[in-house]
């Protein structure tokens, strides 16, 4: 680039164009050099040569989401200035739809159905901020009853999160549930929230928790006895409050 820099450059794009997200690929390794880019031109990432594409495509995919979150954070914080009643209203109906279609009114079922007698347990303990195992065969609508619970309980305004426990390695679960740390592993390039901090003050629903090891239901165990977990990578504990229905189609006892 004759007569110029990448660094000056981008200083330029940054102040004609300030939305782009801009990154600088380049041989210069001198600290200096990557401060004055970072701080001057305003350069998101700053990629050293030689580089690896796996390093770069990683780069340019999590800079094009961080760009859509951008685009999409200007126009939901103009949309609650100029539409705060508007969305509020939608807000309520669509929860008042989804109390609707997943209480237990939206159970079809006969006057002598044997669910009769579960939809009653149902709403006697819904209202209680109780843990809640649901056992049965698979496909019988264990989810479908636990939504139940959730949209029937002082919690039905707040978040209602699934996860599959059988369908993953204990560490992947537990990165999954609990979230982790950026550095905690070698894939984790960013901080990540876990389904607990997603449900706080609502309802997780643990699927097959019957598959899970013995290990990693010890770690479960703390979660739901002092209401703390600790993310993958974190120094800290986080508290949490989360009612937490279980289902699974294994005989536990047995």
């Amino acid at each position: 680039m004759p007569g110029t820099s990448g660094v000056e450059f981008l200083r330029r794009v940054r102040s004609q164009w300030p939305d782009t997200l801009r990154i600088i690929l380049s041989g210069y390794t001198d600290a200096e050099d990557i401060i004055a880019g970072v701080n001057e031109a305003g350069i998101y990432q700053y990629l050293l040569k030689p580089w690896q594409p796996e390093q770069l495509l990683l780069t340019l995919q999590t800079a094009a989401r961080v760009h859509r979150l951008q685009q999409e954070n200007q126009r939901l914080s103009l949309e609650l200035r100029t539409a705060e009643p508007v969305l509020a209203r939608r807000v309520d109906g669509r929860q008042e739809r989804a109390r609707r279609e997943f209480a237990l009114d939206g159970l079809i079922r006969g006057p002598q159905s044997p669910l009769n007698a579960v939809c009653d347990l149902v709403e006697r303990i819904a209202p209680f901020d109780l843990s809640v195992l649901i056992s049965g065969e698979s496909g019988t609508g264990k989810e479908m009853l636990a939504r139940a619970i959730h949209y029937r309980s002082r919690r039905s305004d707040k978040a209602f999160v699934v996860e599959h426990c059988g369908a993953l390695p204990d560490q992947l679960l537990e990165a999954e549930l609990f979230g982790y740390k950026r550095g905690a592993f070698s894939c984790a390039y960013e901080d990540r929230s876990g389904r607990f901090q997603q449900a706080d003050g609502g309802t997780i629903f643990l699927d097959e928790i019957g598959d899970t090891s013995p290990v990693f239901q010890v770690k479960l165990l703390r979660v739901m006895q002092e209401g703390e977990f600790r993310p993958l990578g974190a120094a800290r504990p986080q508290s949490v409050d989360v009612r937490v229905v279980a289902a699974t189609h294994h005989d536990l006892e047995a």
